[in-house]
Parts: structure tokens; sequence; C-alpha cells
């Protein structure tokens, strides 16, 4: 069962919540095989160089086939009223190919059953009854695997829901841009964003994919520089360009501290202020493990360029930002937490500040285990957070995570949050009474919380807004548990289920 817990003003409260959070996280959850589900470790590189750059894919116009608990559904059928309907897929492939560099070939479908081992092509697109959902797709393969050493087939798999959920039938529009968002997935794109421009929208709709995905494709495929140079300091107390850090341990962490002095500034796609020795996405080791990492008061990190991060974190960290952290880029976020266990605190004087369509102040990614087992990070955030970028959120909590604010939150962009969540594994989220959330673009929301057994715990704080359309909050639920501390005056004292939003 989740408990909720609702911070007020005491210090001791805000303590006992983070301590809590971050003993569950890292000692109560069994260390079992762990691999990146929302940021790092999933792609097809591994593949693609053995195969020349090429992926196969087939499509189930049979139906009869086990998966997920159905009998697949022929596609034929359920695309009856779409003659063309594999040139429609076939067009999204294109489109993603061609930003990846991947020449998508077809082959007969095997007839074996979905996630069997040996099932063909690599990606198979199919059909069967789905809960709430047009499709889904299964992630690519943990990089430096291929699917004959995981003993599985079902990497990349497409599954149509045999009914659209909006007309009851499928048409050409919906199929493609349903194909296209699925398949940034099937690539190695696990994660929603809220930029209504690209294909990863969490709420979906374009044919093709933008240039903020593109750049997100090449942030898994396509390294842009060199190898950022290893850092031994365990000081920055000069201006320096980017760097990596090699991980500590459980016995021997790592430490860095950046100093008032300090300052990381750098320019150009893909170049993190401070992360792990991997070369891309695609690579577990973008983010480093076991370091206690500072960012003193008048410290600085700077990036410009598309998927640059300010701070790109993997596994067990303690990271603490008193400075200033800005970003300017697609999916820029200002600290990324892209593995598990990581403990984050930004102090009342800290800035995190971003610019760029996806560009989060904060995200909070997770990991899951080979049973589906979630893991999170744990967030403390007493500073001022400010995005500019359509869909970029104050802070976007993932995986299995607890977030606390008692700072400020200003987002400027279209579709932003102040905080948002995707339905990947739960969130506990606690607005304390000295927090202030305020959104100023159009389509923005408060709070979005959508997914699974999510937790919101709210004790006051100022929530104002600008613009057309703005949502309050907004809880998109499914076995959501929320638990009201104030009156919501645009949509009543209580909320349980359902959605809750203002037009």
């Amino acid at each position: 069962m989740l408990h909720c817990v609702s911070l007020r003003k005491s210090p001791v409260n805000r303590v006992l919540f983070f301590l809590l959070a971050l003993l569950f996280f890292t000692f109560l959850t069994p260390c079992l095989y762990a691999a990146p589900v929302l940021c790092t470790g999933y792609s097809w590189q591994t593949v693609l160089e053995r195969d020349d750059r090429t992926l196969t894919y087939s499509f189930d116009t049979t139906g009869g086939y086990a998966v997920e608990g159905y009998l697949s559904e022929s596609l034929d059928e359920v695309f009856a009223a779409i003659p063309q309907w594999r040139d429609v897929i076939r067009r999204s492939l294109d489109s993603w190919g061609s930003a990846a560099d991947i020449s998508f070939v077809e082959v007969p479908d095997s007839g074996d059953a979905f996630g069997a081992f040996g099932a063909q092509g690599a990606l198979r697109f199919t059909a069967h009854p789905l809960y709430q959902a047009f499709a889904h797709a299964k992630v690519s393969p943990p990089t430096g695997t291929v699917e004959e050493t995981t003993g599985l087939s079902m990497w990349g798999d497409v599954h149509y829901n045999s009914h659209n959920l909006d007309a009851g039938e499928w048409d050409a529009s919906s199929l493609q841009n349903t194909t296209t968002h699925e398949l940034g997935h099937a690539l190695g794109i696990v994660a929603h964003n809220l930029d209504p421009g690209s294909a990863l929208f969490w709420l979906g709709g374009v044919a093709e994919p933008s240039e903020h995905d593109f750049a997100d494709i090449r942030a898994l495929y396509f390294p842009q520089n060199e190898p950022a140079p290893i850092l031994t300091d365990p000081l920055i107390d000069r201006p320096r360009d980017w760097v990596a850090l090699v991980d500590g341990s459980a016995d021997a962490r790592a430490t860095l501290t950046v100093t008032k002095d300090g300052s990381v500034l750098t320019s150009g796609e893909q170049k993190t202020g401070i992360k792990g020795v991997g070369a891309s996405l695609a690579d577990e080791n973008y983010g480093f493990d076991y370091v206690d990492l500072t960012l003193e008061a008048g410290g600085r990190i700077a990036t410009d360029g598309h998927n640059a991060y300010g701070i790109g974190a993997g596994d067990f960290n303690a990271i603490t930002v008193d400075g200033f952290i800005s970003t300017e880029g697609f999916s820029a976020d200002g600290v990324a937490l892209m593995g598990r266990s990581n403990s984050l605190r930004t102090g009342i004087a800290s800035l995190i500040r971003t610019a760029g369509a996806g560009a989060n102040g904060i995200f909070v990614g997770g990991e899951q285990d080979a049973v589906g087992n979630y893991y999170g990070n744990a967030v403390l955030a007493a500073g001022r957070i400010e995005t500019s970028g359509a869909g970029g959120c104050g802070i976007y909590a993932a995986g299995f995570s607890s977030v606390a604010l008692s700072g400020s939150i200003l987002t400027l962009g279209s579709h932003a949050a102040g905080i948002g969540s995707d339905q990947y594994g739960s969130q506990h989220i606690a607005v304390e009474q000295t927090a202030a959330i305020e959104t100023r673009g159009h389509d923005a929301y408060g709070v979005l919380i959508r997914g699974g057994e999510q937790c919101l715990g709210h004790a006051g704080g100022d929530h104002h807004r600008r613009g057309e359309k703005l949502r309050h909050l907004w809880l998109l639920v499914r076995c959501q548990r929320y638990r009201d501390r104030w009156n919501d005056p645009y949509c009543g004292a209580r909320s349980n289920g359902g959605a809750c939003r203002r037009e």
C-alpha cells in the first residue's frame, strides 16, 4: 500500500520525509539485476552494428498468437477500413529510419508467440485488446545485447489496440500518429514529454518526428563530441569545460565540490556539464554512480545544446545544489537523475533555469528490474526552478520516486507543468505550505499526475496561472490516491479519481 505524506512548514517533517524515502529506495528494495528504463542503457546499437544498420520487422496478418494474456488479432481485420495500412506504418518507419540511419526491412512473421525466443521480425506489429491505450511498444534491448542473448524477442514490438478508443475504428491519420509515437519508444526513447510538437508528447498526435525527436535519437545513437575529459580532482574552483566523473563505489564514494569560484561552462549538443564516462544515452554509464556532488552557493553550471544536461547522474548519488544551473536546448534538463537511489537537495538560494522544448528543471527517472520492480529517487526542492520551453516541467517525475517541493516553480512555455509525472512506477509528490507554482503558458498545468499508483499531498502554497485554457490541477487517474489539504477553487474540496481540470 502507498502512503502519502503531506508536508507543512516543519523542517522536522521535511527531513523525516527525505530520510524515510531514501531509506526505502536504497535499503528495503532487493538488489536485483536492474537496467535503466527511462533514460540510459537501451538501444538497438549492438544489433545495428552487427547487421549493417538494418532492422527487420513483420506484420501479424494471421492472428491467434499468444500475447499478453490474449490471442492476437489479424492486422488485416483490425485495419480493414485502411486498405493501405502497411504503407502508413512504413511511412512512420521511414521517418525514424532516416533520423537514426536505420534501414527497416520487412520479413514474413515467424508465427511464434509474442516474446518467444527466436520470433521474427525484430519489430513485430500486432493487435489485441488494450486498456485505455491506443497502442503500446516494448523498448529496445539493453545496449550490448541482441535478442538472442536476452532469450526474448519482445524488444521493439508494437501492439495496437484492436479498437480505436476515439471512433471504434482506425483511420489512416490515427494509425500513422500512433505508430510514429510508438516507434519512438521502440527505438529507445522510453519517457514521454510534454512538448506538443514531439512524437513522444504524452497525448500523441503528430505524423512525423520533430527536430526535438531527432535530437533525442541522436543522443542515443550518434555521439556528437569526443569524450568529455575525466576529472580526478575533487574540487572545481575555476571555470572549466564539461567533465566526466569516474564512478565511486559503495565502500569508497567519490566526491566533487564546485566551489563558489568554480564553474562548468560548455556549449554544444550533448555536452552535459557533469556526467559519467559513457558516450551517449545508449550507454548505461552515461551518468555517474556513487558520487557525493555539491554545487556551492556562487558556483555555476551552464550548458548550451540539445540533450546537454547540467548534471547527468546515474545511481546511488547524493547531490546538493546551492548554486546556479542553466541550460538551453531540446531535452536539456537542469539535473537529470537517470538511475536509482539518488538523493537530490536544492537549497533555498539555488536557481535552476532551462530554456528548450521538453527541458525540465529536474528530471527524476528510475529503474526497473527483470521482473518489473521499479526503483527510484528522492528529491527535496527548496530553491527556485524556472523553465521557458514548450512542455518544460519544473520537476518531471517518473520511475518510483518521492518529490517534496518547498521552493518555487515558474513555467513560461505552453503545455508545461510545474510538477509533471509519467505513468511508469509510482510517485509520492508533496507540496509544502511554503511552495509556490506559477504557470504562464497556454495549456499549462500546475500539477499533472498520470499513470499508476500516484500520491499527492498538498499543504497549501500559491498557484497562479495566466493565459488561456490553463489547468489548475489535472489528475489523470488509474488507481491513484489523492489527498487534498485545501479547498481547490476550481475543482472542489475533494477529488478521488477521474479528471479534475479547469478549461
